[in-house]
């Protein structure tokens, strides 16, 4: 009698097991699901989203500009929007929300985006006015990091500003996309802005 009571306890273990596992993978199966439909959503809103494919296309043909009538117009609003979007992409990357393979989808507009002077000059111009002004919020961002590790100042880590598209920046420097010099402030970047 006790070996039969042993075989069914060992039998509803299995069971047990086998039904666990069971669960765990339909549980892990329906949040890649779900990852890959948010991943659809976030990637089909952005190239059906009329403004920021209006920047991105003007990038493209290498119309934009960057001058004194950005500001406060609508191409500023709709560039912001564009960096906006493609910085988020690149938080979800940073944060291994999204691997390689995810990442590709958009990679094609943010390098696109990222590589443009233009759009180096209008985030070096909001990246430095930040840091100028007086926002003080505590950022550990890699991005203070690689100004700490250059100018070594720990103390300038600890009052650095909220950074405007830091995940966009973080990427470009990554990618040695951008200028020598473009986290130092020794006075306009190598590109001005016309008027």
């Amino acid at each position: 009698m006790s070996s039969f009571t042993t075989i069914l306890q060992c039998i509803s273990i299995l069971a047990a097991l086998v039904g666990g596992f069971s669960a765990l993978f339909q549980y892990i199966r329906q949040n890649k699901r779900k990852r890959a439909d948010k991943l659809y959503d976030i990637v089909r809103s952005m190239r059906s989203d009329q403004d920021i494919r209006e920047v991105i296309h003007s990038i493209e043909k290498d119309t934009f500009r960057y001058d004194g009538s950005f500001y406060l117009s609508e191409i500023e609003n709709k560039t912001d929007k564009t960096l906006e979007h493609l910085s988020y992409f690149c938080y979800l990357k940073s944060n291994r929300l999204i691997g390689d393979k995810e990442f590709s989808f958009l990679e094609y507009e943010i390098m696109t985006v990222i590589s443009n002077q233009e759009i180096q000059t209008y985030l070096y111009n909001l990246y430095h006015f930040a840091r100028r002004n007086v926002f003080s919020f505590e950022s550990s961002t890699a991005i203070d990091s690689h100004i700490m590790d250059q100018q070594g100042d720990k103390e300038h880590r600890l009052s650095s500003p909220t950074i405007p598209f830091e995940y966009l920046l973080q990427y470009a420097d990554k990618k040695g996309l951008l200028k020598k010099g473009f986290f130092h402030y020794p006075g306009p970047y190598p590109y001005t802005i016309e008027n």
